[in-house]
């Protein structure tokens, strides 16, 4: 990148971003290649630090990038992008959350929303939704093993015909009252579930669904399938024979329920989940016997056309005549085959009919225009992002302060604004004085060294904390005490106001008017059994509300 500026006359060319960094990262020094923060060029990260904006990003004392956060939030991920810059294989590389606190890992959390790094990090943030999710994306090949499963058992009806989906749990709600509204009376139905552990797994059974208090049902054509996280292909699991007037019970309370022994029973919670236990009394062990209280990301209620007749035939001219395998069910579109990817309820009565290796082959064709839209959108975004980024730079900084930050950077860079004379002696440096650039820097009892934006403490409304970190420049009845490297020196426990700096960066972070991110319900974690008395005193000293600040992040501090 070459920059053109005018600075005092002097005129700046030629500007070349420095390819490794030193950032200071809540106080500490961290060390990163530009490379790996810009790895994945559609993020907010990788423009943050592209080195169009290393002149307005807000420097320390010495003239290093700052970053208001932990750093046990962002070193976790400078560290996993660092890896991937240098080639090693996403499986290989993981984030070490197990090793976090609470509210680390929420801080990570938190890094990765602010980044727009979510869609890199999802399979190390969530493993289980991700898992969750990946099955989902391959719920059309599911539902294709199922009708082959189903053909096998030589029932004869519709198995290749077009489904109805009568249920799905995201798009319908999670209730027993929606699933029985909607199911109820209709036989032939096949119940697809997946888990938080990338199991994908249900049940087919011919007898009608009714919502009212029933008996057990016997049915001979009843089967339960799965595929576990682990498995390669999708499972029948049929009857026993030792309870067979026990295929299936219909209770209002519930979803569907295979098997006497709660073989495969879901349950509705009054929170809107879904929950599944397995075990083995009526039906062959799945690879989930055993599970109590699984948890259910995802279901889908078909109902199975009784003839076949309707099959079409293919529309593929030749795609269908070079695959030998069993006929599947037809994939039948009321809306654009776009939304099939993000609402599987466009699985509904046939408008038009495709052959399903046509519709197989149309959704992977339709997945690839669709990723292509979607970057397009993602690249659209980044770029109203950084406009509003440079819209609130101007708004927030007044030209002073942003002046100051340009000069960091002019300093950082060895180039001189202004041309002293030969005469001139070379000026001192300017001694640090607990606040430079509106960064704050704080020691508490103890070692080491806390930086943060003024703003952070500010956010407490009148306290004395606010008022004394209200400015810049010390003066009228605020008393500071500097340590010898010119930090304000706070008579704290040094682990108690870190705690109290690090929920107000959070609380900071979720009211951005940018951010959308999904941390703000959350509640920072109680402080361990030995120091709860401490955090106590300290914030009815600094009177804060001990109640309100533990309180979700997204809510007001209020004093």
């Amino acid at each position: 990148m070459t920059t053109q500026c005018t600075a005092n006359g002097a005129v700046l060319q030629d500007y070349k971003p420095p390819s490794l960094l030193t950032l200071n990262v809540g106080g500490a020094k961290l060390l990163v290649k530009r490379s790996a923060l810009t790895l994945f060029d559609d993020s907010k990260l990788a423009w943050m630090f592209s080195g169009r904006w290393d002149h307005v990003l807000p420097r320390d004392h010495s003239g290093r990038i700052f970053l208001d956060l932990d750093v046990k939030w962002f070193s976790p991920i400078t560290e996993y992008l660092s890896e991937l810059s240098r080639g090693a294989a996403a499986d290989d590389v993981h984030l070490p959350l197990t090793q976090l606190s609470d509210d680390d890992k929420l801080g990570v959390q938190a890094c990765a929303e602010m980044f727009g790094l979510c869609p890199i990090l999802a399979r190390e943030l969530d493993p289980r939704l991700f898992l969750a999710r990946q099955a989902l994306a391959n719920v059309t090949q599911h539902i294709a093993s199922v009708a082959r499963l189903g053909e096998e058992t030589k029932l004869k009806i519709g198995w290749s015909a077009p489904w109805q989906l009568l249920y799905q749990s995201s798009a319908h709600g999670a209730t027993p009252q929606e699933f029985h509204r909607l199911c109820a009376h209709k036989p032939n139905t096949i119940c697809l579930a997946t888990d938080d552990k990338g199991n994908v797994f249900g049940g087919f059974t011919t007898v009608a669904r009714t919502s009212s208090p029933g008996s057990w049902q016997p049915d001979p054509a009843a089967f339960l399938f799965c595929k576990g996280s682990n498995s390669t292909a999708m499972q029948r699991y049929c009857q026993t024979g030792t309870s067979p007037q026990h295929a299936v019970l219909h209770k209002s309370s519930h979803g569907p329920i295979f098997g006497v022994g709660n073989d495969l029973q879901f349950a509705f919670s009054s929170e809107g989940a879904i929950a599944y236990c397995s075990a083995t009394r009526t039906y062959q062990p799945m690879p989930i016997n055993g599970t109590s209280g699984g948890k259910v990301v995802y279901l889908f209620v078909w109902q199975v056309p009784q003839t076949g007749d309707s099959a079409p035939p293919s529309l593929t001219p030749n795609a269908d005549a070079a695959v030998s395998c069993q006929p599947a069910p037809s994939l039948s579109y009321i809306t654009s085959p776009v939304a099939l990817r993000a609402d599987m309820s466009s699985l509904t009565d046939p408008a038009t009919t495709l052959s399903f290796h046509f519709g197989l082959w149309l959704k992977e064709q339709l997945d690839a225009c669709d990723s292509e839209l979607r970057a397009v959108d993602r690249r659209a975004k980044l770029f109203t992002s950084e406009m509003a980024f440079m819209q609130q730079v101007n708004a927030t900084l007044s030209p002073e302060d942003l002046d100051g930050r340009k000069r960091a950077w002019l300093e950082k860079v060895c180039i001189q604004t202004a041309m002293p004379s030969e005469s001139d002696p070379p000026a001192p440096p300017t001694r640090l004085k607990g606040i430079h650039n509106g960064i704050v820097y704080i020691a508490c009892r103890g070692t080491g060294q806390l930086c943060t934006m003024r703003e952070t403490f500010t956010q407490f409304g009148a306290t004395p904390l606010a008022n004394k970190y209200a400015s810049d420049v010390w003066g009228g009845i605020v008393e500071v005490e500097l340590d010898e490297e010119g930090c304000v020196f706070e008579d704290h426990n040094q682990e108690c106001f870190h705690k109290l700096a690090n929920v107000m960066r959070l609380r900071s972070i979720v009211r951005r008017p940018d951010f959308s991110g999904t941390i703000g319900s959350s509640k920072p974690a109680p402080m361990p059994a030995h120091l709860t008395a401490t955090m106590t005193n300290m914030l009815e000293y600094l009177m804060i509300d001990s109640e309100q600040f533990f309180s979700s992040l997204n809510s007001p501090v209020e004093n």
